[in-house]
């Protein structure tokens, strides 16, 4: 029982300290010691705080529209697989991985849709 709670323990640190490393690296653009720009009491002002919120929510919202398209390209790719497979081994048309194939689709081309209106539409 002791073994277990010894490696129980150093699991919890190391992967407390896996998670925390990345952040504390990739954040950049939250550091203690920068205060120019506050009202002096050490807290940034609203607008740059909505500022920040509102670059974590774009980099967030990336990261999904990456995921989309990563997914659609994998359930398309797999879906043409199962179409091969069945065409190459003579069985009826598997139609579950026909609706794959547009669905993968549908996941790939959204991202770029959104892409191409965000980098081309002007606001009025």
């Amino acid at each position: 029982m002791k073994k277990w709670s010894t490696y129980k323990d150093q699991l919890m640190v190391a992967l407390i300290t896996a998670m925390i490393a990345p952040e504390v690296l990739a954040d950049t653009q939250l550091q203690l010691t920068n205060i120019s720009g506050t009202s002096g009491a050490g807290s940034a002002d609203f607008t740059t705080w909505v500022t920040k919120i509102t670059t974590y929510f774009q980099s967030g919202l990336n990261l999904v529209l990456v995921f989309f398209a990563f997914s659609g390209i994998v359930l398309c790719g797999t879906s043409v697989k199962k179409v091969y497979d069945a065409n190459k081994d003579n069985r009826e048309p598997p139609k579950i991985a026909v609706i794959g194939i547009f669905v993968g689709a549908a996941m790939t081309i959204i991202p770029v849709i959104i892409g191409i209106l965000r980098n081309s539409a002007t606001p009025s």
